[in-house]
């Protein structure tokens, strides 16, 4: 401050403040279930009523009401950036606080952007929350779990939801578009819709059921439509699918979001695959060894769902898989190669599965074999040596492999 009582520097009390405001971070994240809490409590609640308009009759609150002063923090977090970003522009390069202002900005930003991420983390929650006790999921071959891991792109997320109506029939449904699947499904009551645009409010004391087992992207098409219709059409499993929204927008929108979700876990798979195929250069091998998966035998019964089992084979961080299998001995006879870089310390490991589709794949036991158990056992044999491996981190299970181990000549 200077002799005049005038501030000259303020940045580095807002680099000291700004990191203590992510406690906001989770208040402002509740905002929207504080809203409706709030509404419920004035609309059903006398008593409670009574008490905010006895305090808003305080003075002291300048008659504002209670939902003024829960949307206020958020409401200050969101304006640092753009307060700081005003002293920054009337602050020349030359300024002694033009340093702290620039940290202090940054600070800002990062807090607002912990805000708006941590908001859209507790409405993807909460929908898929609401999905989970709303939505009656029986008679799928694996069971559903909404709030948890897809199968291959980590935590599931909500992208868009709607109402929706087969072209054909005009049966009413509501469609929900999440990271992996696409969802329909129709009121359990048919009169509920009567032709409403879908809210999670608006129907929070109805039921529905699964019009149809949940659509994979990476099974989905969506086909060409006509820019001036409210229909469109996506391919599942080669079987046509006839939609209609309320409105042209509505089905616009559909489209994109179904396309970008399904550009993004394209790429992933893309990304996934590239990681996988680096992973398999050649890398100063002494060796290969061939697989044969042949069978399994006394397989774990599943915990969900259907018996569709495959095996993992991996050496060091390259790895294969088998087809999926649905017979309760699942016969696979699939091949597979490895190079081998270091005889004393590469291990061929087997993981047995069964294969998810909402959920990420269940374990049903693994096991594992050296490469220099291989030589050993071939020492004085010829041909391919027959492995019988009992699963371990299970109760039951065995795996037969054929093995074909050849060293390179390094001379």
């Amino acid at each position: 401050m200077s002799p005049a009582g005038i501030v000259r520097i303020v940045g580095d009390i807002l680099c000291e403040h700004f990191p203590r405001m992510t406690r906001y971070v989770r208040f402002c994240s509740c905002q929207l279930n504080a809203a409706i809490t709030l509404q419920k409590l004035t609309e059903t609640n006398p008593a409670f009523c009574e008490v905010t308009k006895r305090c808003q009759s305080d003075s002291r609150i300048k008659g504002l009401p209670l939902s003024s002063f829960l949307i206020k923090p958020m409401q200050r977090i969101t304006k640092y950036p753009l307060l700081v970003q005003k002293i920054l522009e009337h602050t020349p390069n030359s300024h002694p606080d033009r340093i702290h202002l620039e940290e202090a900005h940054a600070k800002a930003e990062e807090i607002c952007l912990q805000v708006n991420e941590g908001v859209r983390e507790k409405e993807n929650s909460d929908r898929l929350e609401w999905l989970q006790t709303h939505v009656n999921s029986e008679g799928l071959s694996e069971r559903l779990i909404f709030n948890s891991l897809t199968n291959s792109l980590g935590s599931r997320k909500f992208l868009h939801y709607g109402s929706l109506s087969k072209t054909k029939s005009g049966k009413e449904l509501v469609g929900f578009l999440m990271n992996d699947m696409l969802l329909l499904v129709k009121p359990v009551k048919p009169a509920i819709l009567s032709g409403q645009s879908f809210s999670f409010d608006k129907f929070l004391g109805d039921s529905f059921k699964i019009y149809k087992q949940p659509f994979l992207l990476m099974l989905l098409n969506i086909a060409d439509s006509v820019t001036d219709s409210v229909e469109f059409r996506i391919d599942y499993d080669n079987i046509p699918i006839l939609l209609s929204s309320p409105s042209i927008n509505e089905r616009n929108l559909w489209l994109k979001k179904l396309n970008e979700a399904k550009q993004i876990l394209i790429a992933s798979e893309k990304n996934q695959k590239q990681l996988m195929e680096s992973k398999k250069a050649d890398f100063g091998a002494c060796g290969r060894v061939l697989v044969f998966v042949m069978d399994g035998r006394k397989l774990q019964t599943p915990k969900f769902g259907k018996k569709a089992v495959f095996c993992e084979v991996s050496m060091g961080s390259r790895k294969q898989c088998t087809p999926v299998n649905e017979s309760p001995d699942p016969k696979w006879d699939s091949s597979m190669q490895f190079l081998v870089k270091d005889i004393q310390d590469d291990i061929l490991c087997v993981t047995v599965y069964n294969k998810g589709h909402y959920s990420p794949d269940e374990f049903l036991g693994r096991s594992e074999i050296r490469v220099s158990e291989i030589i050993q056992s071939t020492k004085n044999s010829r041909g391919p040596l027959t492995k019988h491996l009992q699963l371990r981190e299970v109760q039951t299970g065995v795996i037969t492999l054929k093995l074909d181990l050849c060293l390179f000549d390094t001379n």
